[in-house]
């Protein structure tokens, strides 16, 4: 189909990704992050952008740094199956933008799509420590959306998080247990949603056993210049200590899986 502009028949393709590709520079120009967002989830199956032009727009622009235009080439780029420079450019916003959902969401839909092991071990490191209870969505089912998985093998997964829990296991100087215990999460969901062999809930129960030997409290045996804080320390490590003592009863009594 075509259509006659000035006198030129002009494909109808064409004027679409015309329109649309100015649309864009318009929302990049006034700083519209939402309407971008919005126009790609309304357009999500009717998009001719020039991918190419955008880009020269923003070098062009001279703010290829800047936030908005980043988040807009990222969504191009998914947009148009250049699923890698999307990523990269998720990841490159890290610490630029003060809410970094959207990236961890937009990180984990592109992984699930791709299924590449090594891609998930590149990319998906960062939105675990940026917000777990997102990245930990690309190896269990989203209990928002009910989306499952990414088809891994789990212990494949076990032997990728077991890398991110290695060297985070002291506790930190705030008594807060340390790092986010992504292994723990896993093997809990692991034993909730299915008929894992017995060795998971062995590896589990470990867990649990060496978290309570690692908050159980030391002495106070400083100056009093410093037995406030050592104090403060150990009524927050008391409270996780009973969290996982309660955690480690309630394994223990349930013997299902030990008979």
């Amino acid at each position: 189909m075509e259509i006659c502009l000035r006198k030129e028949k002009v494909p109808i393709k064409d004027l679409v990704s015309l329109i649309q590709t100015n649309l864009l520079k318009f929302y990049v120009d006034l700083k519209e992050k939402d309407r971008i967002y919005q126009f790609f989830q309304t357009n999500q199956r009717q998009l001719v952008l020039d991918s190419k032009e955008l880009e020269d727009y923003i070098k062009r622009s001279q703010q290829g740094d800047d936030s908005i235009n980043l988040v807009m080439m990222a969504l191009v780029n998914e947009n148009i199956d250049n699923y890698q420079e999307a990523l990269r450019i998720w990841h490159s916003l890290r610490g630029k933008v003060a809410n970094m959902t959207e990236g961890c969401e937009r990180t984990v839909s592109i992984l699930k799509k791709k299924k590449d092991l090594a891609m998930i071990k590149q990319y998906s490191k960062w939105v675990l420590e940026e917000n777990p209870d997102i990245g930990l969505t690309l190896f269990t089912t989203d209990p928002r959306t009910g989306e499952p998985p990414v088809d891994m093998n789990p212990d494949e997964v076990i032997e990728y998080l077991g890398t991110l829990d290695k060297h985070k296991e002291e506790l930190t100087s705030t008594g807060t247990g340390g790092s986010f215990p992504y292994l723990e999460y896993y093997y809990e969901y692991l034993i909730n949603h299915g008929n894992p062999p017995d060795s998971y809930f062995t590896a589990l129960g470990l867990l649990y056993v060496d978290k309570c030997f690692r908050l159980k409290p030391a002495g106070l045996k400083n100056t009093c210049k410093t037995i406030l804080v050592k104090i403060s320390i150990a009524d927050a490590k008391e409270k996780i200590l009973k969290t996982y003592r309660t955690k480690l009863q309630n394994f223990l009594e349930n013997k299902q899986q030990y008979e």
